[in-house]
């Protein structure tokens, strides 16, 4: 069928591609090796004996307002730290709005509550350009919100910004382990950088002050943009995986999906670059190209 978009695969990244070309008055269609939804959402995640994470939504960062805007409106609940992840010795906590009970965790929040107001300021609002007559008085509104949260506040922030998160956990000694994971994780998700490495602690005040990110599962993540893809007349397939990408004068012109052919002028993989080589014809890229996708590297310790 001429002018149908193919997207192999079902996680969040998938659904959110089918939501946008749909919106666009595209016919899509959504074909999912597995029997459920989500890709490696959709079940928990088990990175290590007896270390797991309900799917891989600990180490994704998601918008709330980027769920909002595609999925028309939805209220997302949003957080500001990863969910819960259990361990051999029990559950590190999470959600530093919920209530908790651990050594240190109320002295730790009532400092996050002092630096909340400045950080948002920052974070929420792109750096000025100085190119522009007048672009001064953005930088001095910043400034300004910086300034309100008081001076030795504004003193602690620029010396613990730019500290190393493991350094400044080791000034609060009283913090109990669990909340000292917590927050280190909160530092170090979605990024290639170690506890030891500096700024971590600001990225750990940054996220934990602006708080608005989904507060959900990778299942109910899933769920929410699946509906809304349904509701826009996405087609999805599930049990269904690629056996092959045919081409013609150098474009796509169909996918081989378990034993049916779908006729399409685009595909679209968000993750295994290495399956959609494998489905292409022979020889159909080239040398170069091909190297560069068998050789994708991702750095960080979150990522080994």
């Amino acid at each position: 069928m001429s002018g149908t978009h193919v997207i192999i695969g079902s996680g969040p990244d998938a659904l959110a591609a089918a939501i946008v070309l749909a919106d666009g008055g595209r016919e899509v269609r959504v074909f999912e090796a597995h029997a459920e939804l989500g890709g490696h959402l959709w079940k928990r995640s088990e990175f290590g004996p007896g270390y797991w994470a309900p799917g891989l939504h600990h180490d994704v960062r998601v918008d709330a307002s980027l769920i909002q805007k595609l999925c028309g409106g939805h209220a997302a609940a949003v957080l500001g730290s990863p969910p819960a992840i259990h361990t051999p010795a029990g559950c590190i906590p999470g959600d530093p709005l919920a209530p908790c009970e651990l050594a240190g965790w109320e002295a730790r929040r009532a400092w996050l509550s002092t630096v909340r107001r400045g950080l948002r300021a920052v974070v929420r609002r792109p750096a000025p350009p100085f190119t522009q007559a007048g672009s001064v008085w953005p930088l001095m509104r910043m400034g300004a919100s910086l300034r309100w949260m008081g001076k030795p506040a504004l003193r602690q922030l620029l010396r613990r910004g730019a500290m190393a998160i493991q350094d400044d956990l080791d000034e609060e000694p009283d913090l109990a382990q669990g909340v000292r994971a917590s927050l280190a994780l909160d530092g170090l998700a979605g990024t290639w950088l170690g506890p030891r490495d500096p700024t971590t602690n600001g990225l750990a005040l940054m996220r934990a002050s602006v708080s608005d990110e989904v507060a959900t599962d990778g299942a109910s993540l899933v769920a929410v943009l699946a509906e809304r893809a349904r509701v826009l007349g996405v087609e999805v397939f599930l049990g269904s995986s690629l056996n092959s990408i045919s081409l013609k004068d150098g474009h796509v012109d169909g996918v081989v999906v378990g034993n049916k052919r779908v006729a399409c002028e685009a595909v679209l993989m968000t993750d295994g670059l290495g399956s959609l080589l494998d489905a292409l014809p022979e020889f159909s890229v080239s040398p170069r190209l091909q190297h560069a996708v068998e050789n994708v590297r991702s750095r960080g310790t979150v990522a080994v």
